[in-house]
């Protein structure tokens, strides 16, 4: 399976839904070569996935650190079981991942912006 998809799945769109209907101001598929992020919040510099069937461990693992050390952008990864079944604690982590970052926002942004300033 390619890394670029091209399209939202079903799984991914309901994750959308979750985290706007509690206020996040998303971007979808946000491109940050060689990867893409399944949702992206410029306000907290922060992205969120959605963990389908077909995902690896070790390369969702090496991705993330890549994702950190090149943008210093936090990944926050939902599986389909949270998604479909635990609504609640989507949300709370969601915002809780959101407030642990928001403190350091700007200078993670900042450093972001030099490797992708289109974010």
């Amino acid at each position: 399976m390619s890394e670029q998809l091209s399209y939202m799945t079903a799984l991914h769109v309901r994750l959308l839904r979750i985290l706007e209907g509690i206020g996040f101001e998303l971007l979808e598929e946000v491109s940050l070569p060689p990867y893409m992020v399944d949702c992206y919040c410029s306000t907290y510099h922060i992205a969120f996935e959605a963990d389908g069937p077909q995902h690896s461990i070790k390369h969702d693992k090496e991705r993330d650190e890549y994702l950190w050390r090149v943008y210093h952008l936090p990944i926050i990864r939902f599986s389909m079981d949270d998604i479909d079944n635990h609504k609640e604690l989507v949300k709370l982590r969601a915002i809780d991942a959101a407030m642990g970052w928001k403190f350091d926002v700007k200078s993670r942004a900042k450093l972001a912006a030099e490797n992708a300033p289109w974010i």
